[in-house]
């Protein structure tokens, strides 16, 4: 018999209890296939984690006035990551982070429903690769990304890439992966970038994240390449104390200040640095201002390196030295070969016999005759009457002399011992030796140059290195087409200066639209005035490469001349 009260049960609590769930797993979220409109809150929304943005955008205060007065007009795009963990997370997916913070604070400032509650576009997840270079394609259309941030976006989407695939992304590859993603960079572009975050950005932060542009970086980048490359040639044996990139952020380090930068003075100051860092002869100021010079940069772009100088220079020079010092005599005879100026050293034999006027014995010499001219008879007696004073300027013989312009042009290679009496002395012409066209000699043309293709280089050099020289540098190029061709042409959409005009009025151009060639102007290039404040507007280096474009240009026109009259490049030029 069963005890009363025990095991009563009650009918109305039966009915009232919860019947047991399964144990089932959760379903699985179903993520979108298409793009679906939702109106989502500000709790729901967060900015993308992989935003390229590290800045405040410029044109925040303006942007949300119009949130304000006239609300979201544009509808954000968002998507929502498998791998974030939250599923009631959403984040953006092309832009939108700037106008997430605005709705932000214009909600915790006005507590308006319509700043609080969005309406979104929710679309499937593409993929953190797809969003960072979404972010950087919506940004590029409106330009306000600073050129740091879009280097860090595009070396984060590289980073993804690489990630992804399980290995290393060549620019090329990754210039593909941005173009088909809407944001088309060159290959030059993604190198400048990537160098600009591992090179200048842990040396001037402040400068790119003020807003330092793509042009200042690029320039600054190239002060290195070329910093580095005259320390990797010529640290090689020496045992620095500090490394290069140590040497290249000091310098830069001091001037991390938007309002203390410019480019000469970091330029200066890393001279300075590599003055004390690489101690080396032949290093010194002006030689690190000279390789460090942009108008070398570019000319080195143009043209390549300049050649080594030449074993035979190399030879005159210390030549030209010891004749300065009385070492060697300053003229020499070849065996076999008769100069006009023929002569046995009357100076020595002066020296040594200064005291007897009749130490020479009278001596008929048979002089042949130039260029059809009959035979002289000369007498060294003449000579040994002359002082010391009067022998000397005869022994460094001169252009002055003979002078070339009495040539006939079809004698332009002249006979050794000739070209060596109307050749300068090699230390005369030593400060033009610089620039593209290196100038030896003025009138001389070597036998390996005397043809129609390196006179048109020749020609092309010197007129760009005189039209730099006034400011004109752009309104040259190099004109080359036919056999026919000075070498250089007025640059297409430019209008030629003054002095261009008479750089092409040289090589038979026209560039001054049909206007007669101004020469007024002449006298104060090439010669200057009498006052003292009037000198010369071209320096002497220029003025001898002035020198040396008439006579490349004289010689070029004649081997033009000669050219068969029913060759092809005649015709053409016909």
């Amino acid at each position: 018999m069963s005890k009363p009260g025990k095991n009563k049960l009650s009918l109305g609590d039966a009915l009232l209890q919860q019947g047991k769930t399964p144990q089932l797993p959760a379903s699985p979220v179903v993520l979108p296939v298409a793009e679906i409109p939702m109106v989502l809150t500000l709790d729901e929304l967060r900015p993308n984690p992989d935003n390229p943005r590290i800045s405040r955008n410029p044109r925040f205060d303006d942007i949300k006035a119009s949130i304000r007065a006239r609300g979201l007009d544009s509808v954000p795009k968002v998507t929502r990551d498998p791998n974030s963990g939250n599923e009631n997370i959403y984040i953006f997916s092309d832009g939108g982070n700037t106008r997430y913070q605005i709705l932000s604070e214009l909600w915790q400032e006005t507590e308006e429903e319509r700043f609080y509650r969005i309406p979104c576009l929710l679309k499937p997840w593409p993929g953190r690769l797809h969003c960072v270079i979404g972010h950087l394609a919506e940004n590029e259309v409106r330009g306000d990304l600073m050129f740091i941030e879009k280097a860090f976006g595009v070396r984060n989407a590289r980073a993804i890439h690489e990630e992804h695939l399980g290995r290393s992304v060549t620019q090329r590859e990754l210039m593909g992966l941005l173009k088909q993603g809407g944001l088309p960079i060159s290959q030059t572009s993604i190198s400048q970038m990537d160098n600009t975050v591992q090179y200048l950005y842990h040396c001037i932060p402040n400068l790119l994240i003020s807003g330092m542009g793509r042009p200042q970086a690029t320039n600054i980048l190239a002060l290195r390449t070329d910093a580095q490359k005259i320390w990797n040639t010529f640290s090689v044996g020496l045992s620095c104390e500090k490394d290069f990139d140590a040497v290249f952020s000091e310098a830069c380090q001091r001037l991390d200040d938007p309002e203390a930068y410019s480019f000469e003075i970091l330029r200066d100051e890393l001279i300075g640095e590599l003055l004390k860092a690489l101690p080396h002869p032949a290093l010194n100021y002006d030689r690190w201002l000279l390789e460090l010079d942009p108008k070398e940069r570019n000319r080195r772009q143009l043209f390549g390196d300049p050649p080594p100088v030449a074993d035979h220079l190399r030879q005159a020079d210390m030549q030209a030295a010891l004749v300065s010092e009385g070492l060697v005599p300053s003229v020499t005879k070849s065996s076999g070969q008769v100069s006009v100026l023929e002569m046995q050293s009357p100076v020595a034999v002066i020296e040594s016999q200064e005291d007897e006027e009749a130490a020479l014995p009278s001596k008929i010499e048979t002089q042949p005759g130039m260029y059809g001219a009959p035979p002289t008879l000369s007498t060294l007696s003449t000579v040994s009457d002359l002082g010391k004073d009067d022998i000397e300027p005869l022994m460094s013989v001169s252009a002055l002399q003979i002078s070339p312009s009495a040539l006939n042009e079809s004698h332009h290679c002249l006979p050794e011992a000739l070209s060596t009496s109307l050749s300068c002395p090699p230390d005369v012409l030593s400060f033009a030796r610089t620039g593209l066209e290196p100038v030896n000699d003025i009138w001389s043309v070597s036998p390996v140059q005397d043809d129609i293709e390196h006179l048109q280089d020749m020609a092309f050099r010197l007129a760009f290195e005189l039209a730099e020289e006034m400011g004109g540098a752009d309104e040259l190029e190099e004109a080359k087409d036919t056999a026919y061709d000075a070498g250089y042409r007025l640059t297409e959409s430019h209008t030629a200066s003054e002095f261009v005009q008479v750089l092409l009025s040289l090589a038979g151009n026209n560039g001054s639209n049909g206007a007669p060639v101004h020469t007024d102007m002449l006298g104060v290039w090439l010669v200057g005035t009498g006052r003292p404040e009037e000198i010369p507007v071209l320096p002497d280096v220029a003025i001898v490469k002035f020198m040396r474009l008439i006579r490349v240009l004289r010689r070029l026109r004649e081997l033009q001349r000669d050219l068969p009259v029913g060759s092809e490049e005649r015709e053409q030029h016909v």
